[in-house]
């Protein structure tokens, strides 16, 4: 055989092993798309590894807490590595500086450290040592995640070719741990929509509760009271006006006007007082004492103010399990209407004064916790205030103030 015809021969072997290897690199790449978790990319990548470079030693290792751990491997290299970050290696550096490091002669480089066993803390002395090593970060979004490493018993084992492939794998890598973890985020927020959406739509049976529940104890404790009483006709009174109130309030969830825009009429405020009073049940040990205004008239959204002033006066009375004095003063103070609604009640406690209006948020075995947020949403949909003073063992007064015209 003449020298040509050595060369060519020379020449085919290196053609047939580059393209034996972009060959595995391309089936990787393939495989690496269909890979459905992390643990799919790293067995696989550990095939590619082994099957691309026909190196029995190689690991690959993630970045985790301060640590690269290793999270697969293949052949006599040992298991469990964990490296801390601040330490010395190969794999380190190149985590480090975010590119590929060639070692082809352990003892000429001052990365190299012993792999100590966890167990013993002693080198793993069980193994041929490593003479060469070569790794090459997995870079996302400029960050190193993690390390492909590949070493070998003998000196000068690797070439610039095994670099540049083994750069090609990692980025492989790279495009397919981000692909999975966009994939579980997506997953994440659907799941977290999901439950945001079953939490809301709890929050919303909760509100319609919340807003029914006054009416149809009124209208349940009328009824009870028509059968021990039939000829009391004022309890048809309170009946029907619960009705119409129930009523109202589906209108208002139909229509969507719950915490939205409201609608602006002149109102008689010691008229709305006294008509939700005439559609509550007052226990007998509740006295009530209205001091309003006979002609105290301003623009108010009806139905809002009417439920607030509704859900003020019930969240009294349930302060006052042994009775007491419900009291309702509304006055014009310097042209803007302020309504106070008052008990003799238990008061409120230091630790929840500050989330009395928060929604969702109660003290009642049976409460939603959203009474006093809709008193504050309407009332500020009018453009006023609402705040509070209490003092524990003695009552409660909340103060509704509104701008004029």
């Amino acid at each position: 055989m003449d020298s040509s015809t050595a060369l060519e021969e020379h020449a085919s072997s290196g053609r047939n092993t580059l393209e034996s290897r972009l060959a595995a690199l391309h089936s990787h790449a393939v495989e690496l798309n269909t890979a459905k978790t992390l643990q799919d990319i790293y067995e696989c990548t550990i095939k590619a590894m082994v099957e691309t470079f026909k190196y029995e030693r190689v690991d690959l290792l993630r970045v985790q807490g301060g640590k690269l751990v290793q999270v697969a491997k293949y052949g006599g290299i040992p298991a469990g590595v964990e490296l801390p970050l601040d330490g010395k290696g190969v794999t380190i550096r190149a985590v480090k500086e975010k590119r590929t490091i060639l070692v082809n002669d352990i003892k000429q480089s001052q990365d190299y450290v012993f792999v100590v066993n966890p167990e013993t803390g002693q080198p793993y002395y069980e193994y041929v040592l490593s003479k060469a090593e070569l790794a090459s970060p997995i870079i996302i979004d400029g960050e190193a995640v993690g390390i492909l490493n590949i070493e070998s018993t003998e000196k000068d084992s690797f070439t610039e070719l095994d670099r540049q492939q083994l750069e090609i794998l990692a980025n492989h890598v790279a495009t397919a741990i981000d692909r999975i973890a966009n994939l579980e985020e997506a997953q994440r927020l659907s799941r977290e929509q999901n439950r945001k959406l079953m939490e809301g739509f709890r929050r919303v049976s909760s509100m319609a509760r919340h807003d029914l529940r006054g009416p149809l104890s009124n209208i349940s404790m009328a009824a009870h009271i028509l059968r021990q009483n039939p000829d009391d006709v004022n309890m048809f009174s309170i009946i029907d006006s619960n009705v119409k109130h129930a009523d109202n309030i589906l209108d208002d969830w139909k229509a969507l006007t719950l915490r939205g825009e409201i609608t602006r009429l002149r109102i008689n405020v010691r008229a709305l007082v006294e008509e939700v009073l005439r559609s509550m049940i007052i226990p007998d040990n509740v006295e009530t004492d209205v001091d309003v205004p006979d002609d105290l008239v301003y623009l108010l959204d009806m139905r809002g103010m009417s439920r607030v002033l509704t859900n003020l006066f019930m969240n009294s009375m349930d302060a006052m399990p042994q009775g007491g004095k419900l009291g309702i003063r509304a006055n014009d103070d310097d042209g803007g209407l302020v309504i106070e609604v008052s008990d003799t009640g238990v008061g409120v406690p230091d630790e929840y004064r500050e989330k009395m209006f928060t929604p969702f948020f109660t003290t009642k075995d049976t409460g939603v916790g959203l009474g006093l947020a809709y008193v504050k949403d309407n009332v500020e949909a009018h453009g006023g205030t609402v705040r509070y003073t209490a003092t524990p063992g003695e009552g409660t007064t909340f103060t509704i103030r509104i701008p004029g015209d």
